[in-house]
């Protein structure tokens, strides 16, 4: 009985850490993505405004 407690606990906590990680990963590919982006617009604005 005890044993069956103690596995369904870790296995929780497994659970519970790696929907963090995956939260975290998305969380940090999305901000990656927001400065690629960012980058981007900036580097077209001021091609922009060196060209006219």
């Amino acid at each position: 009985m005890m044993l069956l407690f103690v596995f369904f606990t870790f296995s929780g906590l497994v659970n519970i850490f790696f929907f963090c990680y995956s939260l975290l990963s998305v969380m940090i590919s999305m901000e990656f993505m927001v400065i690629f982006l960012f980058f981007i617009v900036l580097k077209n604005f001021y091609s922009e405004e060196y060209f006219a």
